[in-house]
């Protein structure tokens, strides 16, 4: 997919950003699928940025000589109604994109956070975790990272409570925990991270394009509210970087 930067999505002119797309363009998986929803909705976009920019281009052309626009029409386009319905078309479209997209991050979302990086302990195991999370508040930081490291039971009693509970600070409770999932799940944790953070940036396009759309329809005397804001990005704990 050709990395485009903006979108012109009014007569005026106007270049609303587009989100980067820092994935390869034969991308697999979720990545994969938001990549050709993408090029779907800038498909679409792309119209109205011809439209919008042979508008323009002609309205600054004829202010700079100072011409009357009776001598210089504006470009010929296809009536009201028929740009209209053009819009109305698209907008559906659009519209289903987006369904599409929030329906693949939400089983991304859930299957990430679904994910643990120990399973629950049998009833035996418990008064053993408890004991050594009662051993690790009382050693040095430095003890208790030695047998993180070295002992894997040390490590699931440590990680698999709550950081008071172990006497661990909850900023490298976190990042061993991060640690002990990657180490777990590997690539797939890296793909479901890459397909929430591709979903997000897909919702982005989304709303540019959707806003060329509204801006079309309220040309053409069908005013629309203005599409919401993009959802907050999902929250990614673990960046991955193409």
């Amino acid at each position: 997919m050709a990395p485009r930067t903006g979108l012109v999505t009014d007569e005026r002119g106007t270049n609303t950003p587009l989100p980067a797309w820092p994935y390869p363009k034969e991308a697999n998986g979720a990545v994969g699928t938001f990549a050709n929803l993408v090029r779907g909705l800038l498909d679409h976009g792309s119209h109205y940025e011809r439209q919008n920019l042979l508008i323009y281009n002609a309205n600054t052309a004829r202010l700079a000589k100072g011409q009357d626009a009776l001598l210089n029409p504006p470009p010929l386009l296809p009536n009201n109604d028929a740009r209209r319905a053009e819009a109305r078309r698209r907008e559906k479209m659009v519209a289903d994109s987006k369904a599409k997209i929030v329906g693949e991050v939400a089983k991304l979302l859930g299957e990430r956070d679904s994910l643990r990086a120990f399973d629950p302990p049998s009833s035996e195991r418990q008064p053993l975790l408890a004991e050594m999370r009662s051993l690790s508040r009382a050693m040095s930081p430095e003890q208790r990272n030695d047998l993180i490291k070295s002992d894997p039971d040390f490590r699931e009693a440590v990680l698999s409570a709550k950081p008071w509970m172990s006497g661990i600070p909850a900023s490298e409770h976190g990042v061993l925990y991060q640690a002990a999932m990657q180490a777990r799940y590997g690539q797939r944790l890296q793909e479901l991270e890459a397909g929430i953070d591709a979903g997000s940036r897909a919702l982005e396009v989304h709303h540019v394009v959707a806003r060329a759309i509204a801006n079309e329809l309220t040309v053409v005397g069908a005013p629309t509210v203005e599409p919401n804001a993009p959802p907050a990005p999902p929250s990614i704990e673990l960046l991955v970087v193409k």
